[in-house]
This record gives structure tokens, C-alpha cells and sequence, in this order.
């Protein structure tokens, strides 16, 4: 709080300058460091007066968090109006800022009220405690649950209201853009002469294409905002958990565990996770787009040639079903060589001092290697598979657009701007679901196979 501010005013971070003096004491606190305790208890051990006892009496929140006339500013987002938050202008000033001098983290200011660890942890705490009282009601009726449904509905109702907002945006966002064909019609009509409109019809539908590509443009930057904060929530959710499951085992336990393996989890097994939610509203957002395509095409070149590019898609996502389970399969594989890697790497750096008098640096350089290199192998084979999907989806709107048109002229009917700029439009849409869609699926079968673990 203010008490706890420099008397220059400014907070200066590092260890040094978290002396008794900068940051004077109250006279009960005073009273319990003379007598060599803190508020946990008797602690002989820490000198009195010195900065350890202070450090020790005081939460580190207290001493850098607080208000009053410390230097940290409040949330950005938290004080700025919607149209800002929409816009993202409320980011200009720092921008600039960072354009003049190096950033440091009181320039940033403060997280907002709902993004601090301990009201994240709470909110998670108390919706998984409502999951796994289901789970361990499955567990004694049928004998089996899924722990990962347990969990992805805790994160859930943890951001109900956040995820129903960025769904609702991914529905403004594609209903924009599939609007863009139909004006594209309407304007390439206008311009053949076909619809007697004056000018001013023509200005309309450009305005409104505009528009349209505006709006969907906000929205999707929006939406990427909010899944993005729900990522880091979901990540801090995750790593409290680990840090607290940790702390509990016994030593024995910890022993077996390993630190290497739970820095692994913390890092790159929850880095994982983090990579899945920006895209995550294409879980349901696709297959939508791809019907409503499929459905926009039978109404504008028949049924014969939407059939014809139905049976493109359902090939590609055939060819796609096989590689993802494939893909699983070696990412099951990976995870558990890696585990294995860094255990074999923790070992060595604990037996450093063994490994240097006995002069086995070679042969341990030579395990090692063994391990990365089938855990490269594994990678290998998962981004052959990654990369013919890739190249697969790239096709794929390309082939749609052939055999349609070749079923159109094959029917004896005339190809004209309207009917191939629209066809083409409504093709294009659907080369982000394609795109996205193995995307999202390593990153789930990433996230599936690094809870199980």
C-alpha cells in the first residue's frame, strides 16, 4: 500500500532496494522482527531488521502490487472504453513509449482485477472440485471417466461468459465474409448492365462490401483478444495445479517424478495447451462453413456441380482423418521419449561430479544422443505428415473450383463473371477451415496427449 512506498516516490525493483528504510514498518511489525519472529511464527534465524525478515513478514504482492503512490499504473484495458478496447488504441501510448526507451514492467501496469493468479486459481479450484465430484460419480457407476472432459469443462465454466462472447464474435466474423460473394454478384451484374440501377446502386454495394470486410476484420481481431487471454488463464490454471500437486507428493514420489519432467510440464506441456485456444472456435466453426458452401454453391451453379465439389471435400477429409490419427500415434510416441530424454539429461547434471571423475562424459554424450535421435525420428514422421496436409489443403480449393466448372460446361451451360468470380469467392472460404483444421487438430492431439501423460 502507500505505507510501503519509497520516499522518492518511485518503486524501484530488485532485492537491494527492498531495505527497512525504503519501506518502513509499522510498529507491530517492528515490535514482532525485534522480538525475531514474523507473523508464521518464532524465526530465529533471520536477523532482525534485516530485509529477510521484511521479505518474510510482507508478501511480495504487498511490496510491489499495492497502491497509493507507487509507480505502477492500473490495467490499461481495465480503464479504457469499449470503442478503445475494440479499436486496441488504448495500446498507442505504450507503443510510442516503447518506440523512445526500453519497456520495464511497471510501464505496462498492473494485470486486470479477474487475470491475477489467486482469483484465477480460486475460479479454477472451485469449478474442478464441481467436474471431478461427476468424475468420481462416473467412476463408481460405470467404472470409467474421462478425466480430460472433466477438465475442458472446468476451463469452461471458468470463462463461460468469455467463450460465448468470442463464439458470438466467430458468427459476425464469417457471416460478414459470406456476404462478400453475393455482393460480388450484385456488383459484377451492375457493372454487365443487367440490373437497371443508377449510380448510386453500384456506390451502395462497394460501400457495403466494404463494410462487410471491415467489420469482420474487428471482430476477428476482438475475438482473438478475449481467446487469448482465456489461453494465458488457462495456462496459469494449469501450472497452479502442477505447482500444487508437486508440493504435495512425498519425497519418495518427487524422487520418482523428477524436476526435469515437472520444468517440461511447465513449460513446453503448457505451452501446448496455450497454442490451442486462438483457434479453438474452428472446432465448430468449420464444419459450418463448409456446409453453408456446400449449400451457397447448389443454389448458384446446381446441384451436379456442388455435388462434384462435396466429393473433393469429402476425399481431402478422409485423407485428413487417416494423417491425424497417424499423427496421434507418433505424438504419444514423441512425448514419451522426450520424458525420457530429460529425465536421462536430469540424472547427468545431478551426477555431474560422478560423470567428471570417472571421465564418462562420452558415453553420456552418446546416450544422449541415441535418445534425441529417436525422438527426431518421431518428429520426422509427424511433419512429413503435417506437411502433406498442408499441401493437401493448399489444393484443395483449387480442385473444388475444376470439377465444378467442369460439371458446369460439361451441363452445356455458359460460364459468364458472375457465376466464376462467385464461385471462386465462396471457393476461397472455405481455405481457412482446411488450413486451420490440421492446424487444430495437432494442437488438440498436443494438448489430449500431454493431460494424459
Amino acid at each position: 500500500t502507500s505505507r510501503h512506498t519509497p520516499p522518492n516516490g518511485e518503486l524501484q525493483v530488485g532485492l537491494n532496494n527492498l531495505s527497512p528504510e525504503a519501506y518502513p514498518m509499522t510498529a507491530d511489525e517492528s515490535k514482532g522482527v525485534e522480538e525475531g519472529q514474523t507473523l508464521g511464527g518464532p524465526n530465529p534465524g533471520i536477523e532482525k531488521g534485516s530485509t529477510a525478515a521484511l521479505l518474510k513478514d510482507r508478501t511480495t504482492a504487498e511490496l510491489l502490487g499495492g497502491h497509493g503512490k507507487i509507480s505502477f499504473t492500473p490495467s490499461l484495458e481495465d480503464r479504457t472504453p469499449w470503442l478503445s478496447k475494440i479499436s486496441f488504441s488504448f495500446l498507442n501510448p505504450l507503443v510510442s513509449l516503447a518506440h523512445e526507451k526500453m519497456l520495464w514492467h511497471h510501464d505496462l501496469g498492473q494485470l486486470g482485477t479477474e487475470d491475477h493468479c489467486n482469483k484465477i486459481m480460486e475460479r479454477f479450484d472451485q469449478c474442478w472440485e464441481v467436474e471431478r465430484k461427476k468424475v468420481v460419480e462416473t467412476l463408481e457407476k460405470e467404472g470409467d471417466a474421462k478425466g480430460f472432459s472433466a477438465l475442458l469443462w472446468s476451463f469452461y465454466h471458468m470463462n463461460s461468459g468469455q467463450f460465448l462472447l468470442s463464439a458470438a464474435l466467430e458468427v459476425l466474423t464469417r457471416g460478414a465474409l459470406f456476404v462478400t460473394p453475393f455482393l460480388l454478384d450484385f456488383i459484377i451484374r451492375f457493372l454487365e448492365g443487367k440490373d437497371e440501377q443508377g449510380v448510386w446502386y453500384g456506390v451502395i454495394l462497394a460501400l457495403l462490401m466494404g463494410v462487410c470486410i471491415a467489420v469482420s476484420g474487428v471482430a476477428e481481431n476482438r475475438m482473438q483478444a478475449i481467446l487469448s487471454r482465456i489461453s494465458f488463464n488457462m495456462q496459469a490454471s494449469i501450472m497452479g495445479k502442477i505447482y500444487t500437486k508437486y508440493f504435495q507428493l512425498s519425497p519418495d514420489s518427487m524422487a520418482k517424478t523428477g524436476t526435469g519432467n515437472v520444468l517440461n510440464m511447465i513449460g513446453e506441456d503448457t505451452q501446448r495447451i496455450f497454442q490451442l485456444m486462438p483457434i479453438v472456435n474452428f472446432l465448430w466453426s468449420a464444419p459450418l462453413q463448409m456446409v453453408a458452401v456446400l449449400v451457397l454453391l447448389l443454389v448458384l451453379v446446381g446441384w451436379a456441380p456442388a455435388l462434384g465439389a462435396f466429393g473433393v471435400l469429402v476425399v481431402v477429409l478422409i485423407v485428413m482423418r487417416w494423417s491425424n490419427d497417424k499423427m496421434q500415434v507418433l505424438e504419444n510416441e514423441r512425448a514419451k521419449l522426450m520424458d525420457a530424454r530429460v529425465k536421462l539429461l536430469t540424472e547427468l547434471i545431478a551426477g555431474m561430479k560422478a560423470v567428471k571423475l570417472y571421465a564418462w562424459e562420452q558415453p553420456m554424450k552418446k546416450a544422449i544422443e541415441k535418445e534425441r535421435r529417436k525422438e527426431l525420428t518421431k518428429i520426422l514422421h509427424i511433419y512429413l505428415l503435417r506437411a502433406m496436409n498442408v499441401a493437401l489443403f493448399n489444393m484443395a480449393p483449387v480442385l473444388m473450383s475444376v470439377a465444378i466448372f467442369f460439371i458446369f460446361v460439361a451441363q452445356g451451360n455458359d460460364l459468364d463473371p458472375a457465376v466464376v468470380f462467385g464461385t471462386v469467392a465462396l471457393v476461397n472460404l472455405i481455405r481457412a477451415p482446411l488450413i486451420i483444421l490440421p492446424i487444430l487438430q495437432t494442437a488438440y492431439n498436443s494438448s489430449t496427449v500431454i493431460i494424459y501423460l
